[in-house]
């Protein structure tokens, strides 16, 4: 018997440890199921208890059927991410000594789409498609300092014929020919986010990450029902500079609160290892994070899939930032009838977090590089 058959029991046994590899939820609900119950307050009689309980719950239901079945917050994804909170807010934050670094790593796809304009219409449309996956390297000394490391695979594409419609445009082309297989970093603070100045509670921190506010928008998403639970969920898999458990937690406690947050059990990440899933879902698609409930670490974020179609504007041009490739000097102008390319991301996993000897391994303090 595990927790989980204890949970639907609803087995008071207080005395009973929670085995290994009970679900997160599970886990949370035991919780409630075993905390001190107040001592009954001796002038309200058992059957005003029992008239006034289930008069509350005629309430609680007609509530739910008026505002919707779950309210933000309420749900079991949002129980699972508030256990998560719960247990990476234990957690230590990684302490450097002199010498030592930080070595992070992450493993990302994304997607390029070429968009152009279609005849007769003032929408943009995809006509070419290519992604790539992404290896991202950090080492970060004590200070915040270090080197990034980008190394990337190549273009790749569903079928010839996609590769085609892709060389036929002088967006894929041109992509293609600045394309960079590899890209250091030499400035930490170009590649990876300093989040140390986000705020630890929650209700403001939801706002900073709304607005985007000190690199808490790491992929450049845009904004929209989603675009919270997205930003918050690529913090939690990193790399971040400056992130420590009270920040990792509050994140957590911000995703709990965002509306149509579901839990979808046992699920397993692009590098085959298994986690709970929470999804949240909106116009766009579903965005999903995947988590380990016995530390609380995020495995995977999974974004919403790429717009169908982008408003052309017509009045004038536009400008356009390429995420993920240049969101600086070298924007692109959106005219209508134009065409550019937009890079999205599909997932990011994190593959591990290690403090290492030198500015450059790739293994933990005393052991050999990997």
């Amino acid at each position: 018997m595990d927790l989980d058959d204890l949970v639907r029991m609803a087995d008071p046994a207080r005395e009973v440890a929670s085995p290994d590899g009970s679900s997160a939820i599970a886990q949370w609900t035991y919780a409630q199921i075993t905390r001190s119950v107040p001592t009954r307050r001796p002038y309200l009689r058992p059957r005003l208890v029992l008239a006034f309980a289930m008069a509350l719950g005629l309430v609680l239901v007609v509530g739910d059927l008026i505002v919707g079945t779950h309210r933000p917050g309420t749900s079991a994804g949002s129980a699972a991410l508030r256990h998560a909170a719960v247990v990476v807010s234990e957690q230590s934050t990684p302490r450097l000594a002199p010498g030592q670094f930080l070595y992070t790593e992450t493993r990302s796809l994304y997607r390029a789409t070429v968009y152009q304009g279609a005849a007769g219409s003032s929408r943009l449309v995809p006509v070419a498609q290519a992604q790539y996956l992404e290896t991202e390297q950090a080492w970060a000394d004590v200070n915040g300092n270090g080197r990034g490391l980008l190394t990337r695979g190549p273009l790749q594409y569903s079928s010839e014929a996609d590769q085609s419609a892709w060389d036929a445009t002088a967006e894929g082309r041109t992509f293609s020919s600045e394309f960079n297989r590899s890209v250091v970093e030499p400035s930490l603070r170009q590649l990876v986010p300093d989040v140390s100045d986000l705020s630890t509670d929650p209700s403001t921190l939801a706002q900073e990450v709304a607005n985007g506010f000190d690199g808490s928008n790491v992929d450049s998403i845009p904004a929209g029902p989603s675009a919270v639970f997205q930003r918050g969920a690529r913090l939690l898999v990193g790399p971040d500079s400056g992130m420590t458990s009270s920040l990792d937690s509050a994140i957590y406690q911000v995703l709990a609160d965002q509306p149509g947050v579901t839990l979808l059990g046992t699920t397993t990440d692009e590098s085959g290892r298994q986690g709970t899933g929470i999804s949240v879902s909106s116009p766009s698609g579903v965005s999903e994070l995947i988590i380990d409930a016995a530390s609380g670490s995020a495995l995977e974020v999974r974004y919403s899939p790429p717009p169908s179609s982008i408003a052309s504007p017509l009045n004038g041009p536009t400008t356009h930032c390429i995420p993920a490739i240049d969101c600086g000097s070298s924007a692109s102008q959106l005219t209508p009838n134009d065409s550019f390319d937009l890079v999205t991301p599909v997932w990011t996993d994190s593959v591990t977090t290690e403090i290492v000897s030198s500015e450059g391994a790739t293994g933990p303090v005393g052991e050999p590089n990997t």
